[in-house]
């Protein structure tokens, strides 16, 4: 029997055994086949070349990645890539990237703990001088310092609060309320970082040009 191990676009397992579920020939002597999840049953397909004249994949036993008559394989859908926004730090962005994959596996509270992380380090990043207050303060000396809107110091604490719960309430998150805090969490980087870099990026480009 084949086996397929890889990791999973839909829920992004790693590894994630995939079970063969159809097959068939295609054009220009290619085969397709259709693989599920064994995890989130998200379907996976794949195109391949087989080397070996009337092999069929439900005849084959072993890793299909591995097999000596199969070569050439592509899969559908890509996993997709994480969305940081520009300019964000490299520490910053681990933080955020692991809600994002949380959030894909439908695991809320981690996804708001890890997006009340990446606010913790970007808060530390920019006011370095603070770096041992309490979250709740270095938002206030950003906003005071101008670096945070009025709007979005609001809403930096509501990112605080939601991450807070996250840890320490028993009730959990929902998904609602994991995927807004994720998406705060994004417009707050977007201004704290992408926004500043693209002005000096702008800054920069009309001072050599004149």
């Amino acid at each position: 029997m084949i086996s397929l191990a890889r990791n999973c676009p839909h829920c992004q397992t790693e590894k994630a055994g995939f079970t063969l579920v159809g097959e068939g020939p295609a054009p220009n002597g290619r085969w397709h086949a259709l693989f599920r999840c064994n995890v989130c049953f998200g379907p996976l397909a794949a195109e391949m070349l087989i080397n070996a004249r009337g092999l069929a994949l439900k005849d084959v036993h072993g890793e299909l990645q591995h097999h000596a008559n199969i070569g050439q394989i592509r899969f559908f859908p890509k996993a997709a890539p994480s969305s940081t926004p520009a300019h964000t730090p490299e520490s910053v962005q681990r933080a955020f990237i692991q809600a994002e994959d949380a959030i894909r596996r439908q695991h809320w509270e981690a996804a708001a703990a890890m997006d009340r992380r990446a606010l913790e380090i970007a808060t530390k990043e920019l006011s370095l001088e603070h770096a041992s207050q309490t979250l709740y303060k270095r938002i206030e000396l950003l906003a005071d310092a101008g670096k945070l809107t009025p709007s979005l110091k609001e809403w930096a604490h509501d990112l605080r609060i939601v991450g807070n719960g996250a840890l320490h309430e028993i009730s959990g998150l929902d998904e609602t309320e994991a995927t807004q805090a994720h998406e705060l969490t994004r417009f707050i980087l977007t201004y704290l970082y992408t926004l500043p870099a693209q002005v000096e990026q702008a800054r920069a480009h009309r001072e050599n040009g004149k």
